[in-house]
């Protein structure tokens, strides 16, 4: 029996086992069979002496033939022994033809007295050097429990795992040794293991790497690249959406992963992963070029504040007057006359409602039914942008009158700048024309581009049809250079009318001018 001095722990050894008694009651126990004669605590150690074991009369007669007493003593030894409970290993072993006396810890060393005066030192080898002990032995969980006992850095720990995990490698147990690597990976460079595992037969082994780089925000957008075509290539989109949609902080190369869902066809998944980070420009070009979703990309523009809008608008004008003209124009219209604002979605909590009569509970559903319309900048409830997509034409304003909606301010371009825009869409250019001149401030410069533009286009609609639709296009044009202070120059409508054969315009100049 002996005492543990650095926590008063009490160990006692017996044939069958060591056992360690707490303050509190019985500690652990650890299996050690044998005799044992002498005990000593050492630092972390536990020094052991197992007494000689004592030989036969046959055997004893016999050694003393092949040498006398020296002979039997050679074969007497005692075994001394110095144990790692903690680590459960042998820290070292040797047998003895002396039998120790005693044991004593001084100075930082141990010491044994045997019986013939003779004093032998222990010292403990270097953390270094124990580690390479484990290292040339393949004992890599001895060595990265020791390096956790000791205390040692994660980055030198890590140097543990890695070894580890070759070493696994080396044998074929791929998942074991990516479990190694992934302790590693903070110090690891990663080319390293990627091209270890860049066959097909592990590719999960590999994908398994590529997210905990993501993780740990170590990776590159040749590794996000790399990522996404292992998904693409296992078609697992339940990985895919789980990566792009992991919460927190962006962990890949934005534009890299949404370059590689739209190669890949995963057209949503991009469109997400625009819409979440901003890139509204990015969304609408996914929405047109690769899904052809044509109605959903108008619908998130108008959703957009004005400076975010206009550039969108502009630049896929064509496209969209293609596919959706009547709506497209009407975006047009509100922009231009300052009537544009974002599309919202009313967000009402619902309360339970006490039973009532049929006509009570009807007028109540119409009301729940009112709340949920999308209202723009409605002031007196609460007001989220969502992923909704109402319809252009059911944005109304349900205000009670009480009350201003608020319209984002911005100054409408030039009407002019539109023009382009409605090349092949005749009709909806007219549309556009005459709202704009609806307007009540239309600047001077502007109504000269409106009037002479708008009266090309009718001349124009009147030489397209024939019969009734040419007579009725050619009294728009009529009416329209017919009234006061219009501001067409005498010569533009001689020349559009000369140009549409449109003989009314001319006479009508004419007799204008007293000619």
């Amino acid at each position: 029996m002996t005492v543990d001095e650095r926590n008063g722990d009490v160990v006692v050894v017996r044939d069958d086992a060591i056992y360690y008694y707490e303050i509190d009651g019985r500690g652990p126990c650890f299996a050690y069979d044998g005799p044992k004669s002498l005990v000593k605590c050492y630092e972390e150690y536990l020094a052991i002496v197992t007494p000689p074991q004592t030989t036969s009369n046959a055997k004893s007669s016999t050694l003393r033939r092949f040498g006398g007493s020296q002979a039997e003593d050679l074969f007497n030894t005692s075994t001394f022994t110095v144990l790692d409970t903690e680590l459960q290993i042998v820290a070292h072993s040797e047998s003895m033809v002396s039998q120790i006396q005693t044991l004593l810890d001084l100075w930082g060393d141990l010491y044994a007295l045997t019986l013939e005066g003779k004093i032998f030192r222990y010292h403990e080898k270097t953390l270094d050097q124990r580690l390479e002990i484990f290292y040339q032995r393949n004992l890599y969980i001895y060595a990265i429990n020791l390096a956790q006992k000791s205390g040692l850095d994660a980055q030198q720990q890590n140097v543990i795992f890695r070894k580890y995990g070759e070493h696994l490698y080396q044998k074929g147990d791929y998942d074991g040794a990516m479990q190694q690597y992934l302790k590693a990976i903070d110090s690891t460079e990663p080319s390293q293991v990627i091209r270890k595992y860049l066959d097909s037969q592990r590719i999960h082994n590999l994908i398994e790497y590529l997210e905990e780089l993501h993780e740990h925000h170590k990776a590159t957008a040749d590794h996000t690249t790399l990522l996404l075509n292992c998904y693409a290539k296992l078609k697992d989109i339940d990985k895919l959406e789980k990566f792009i949609k992991s919460p927190g902080d962006l962990k890949f190369d934005l534009d890299t992963a949404i370059s590689m869902c739209r190669q890949g066809g995963y057209y949503d998944q991009a469109a997400y992963l625009a819409t979440k980070h901003g890139e509204h420009e990015i969304v609408v070009d996914i929405l047109i070029e690769d899904s052809k979703k044509y109605g959903e990309a108008l619908k998130y523009i108008c959703r957009l504040d004005p400076e975010s809008a206009y550039p969108n608008l502009m630049k896929y004008a064509r496209v969209l007057l293609e596919n959706c003209p009547k709506d497209t124009t009407k975006v047009f219209i509100d922009y231009y006359t300052g009537k544009y604002h974002p599309v919202l979605e009313v967000v009402v909590a619902e309360t339970p409602q006490p039973e009532a009569g049929y006509a009570q509970n009807a007028a109540q559903a119409v009301q729940n039914l009112a709340n949920r319309i999308p209202v723009p900048f409605r002031s007196d409830t609460p007001a989220t942008q969502v992923d909704i997509n109402p319809a252009i034409n059911d944005v109304i304003n349900l205000g009670d009158g009480t009350s201003t909606p608020t319209i984002p301010t911005y100054i409408p371009p030039r009407p002019r700048t539109a023009f382009s825009s409605f090349v092949d869409h005749s009709n909806d250019f007219i549309t556009f024309l005459e709202a704009c001149l609806a307007k009540d401030d239309v600047s001077e410069s502007d109504k000269v581009d409106l009037y002479t533009t708008l009266f090309e286009m009718y001349l124009h609609k009147a030489n397209e049809d024939d019969g009734h639709d040419r007579e009725e296009w050619e009294a728009k044009a009529k009416t329209l250079i017919e009234g006061k202070d219009i501001p067409i120059d005498t010569s533009n409508v001689l020349l559009l009318s000369h140009l549409a054969n449109f003989k009314d315009g001319s006479i009508l100049v004419r007799e204008q001018a007293g000619l």
